[in-house]
């Protein structure tokens, strides 16, 4: 611990670079389309939060609580 040693090998960092990324649409807000489609992939039965709300609940009033 705080000394350091020569190591046998060594790796070139500038080749595991890879090109950057545009993560600009991450910063996006989520369309309702998007929203709608992920709340029709949950799991029935299950609760996706804390809230006990089922899928099929959210299917069912997604026309008044997707606002």
């Amino acid at each position: 611990l705080g000394s350091s040693e020569e190591r046998a090998f060594s790796l070139d960092q500038s080749l595991l670079r890879a090109a950057p990324f545009d993560l600009s649409n991450l910063e996006a807000p989520f369309t309702e389309d998007e929203i709608w489609r992920a709340v029709k992939s949950l799991p029935t039965g299950k609760a996706p939060g804390p809230d006990g709300f089922t899928a099929e609940f959210l299917r069912a009033c997604w026309d008044i609580i997707k606002h």
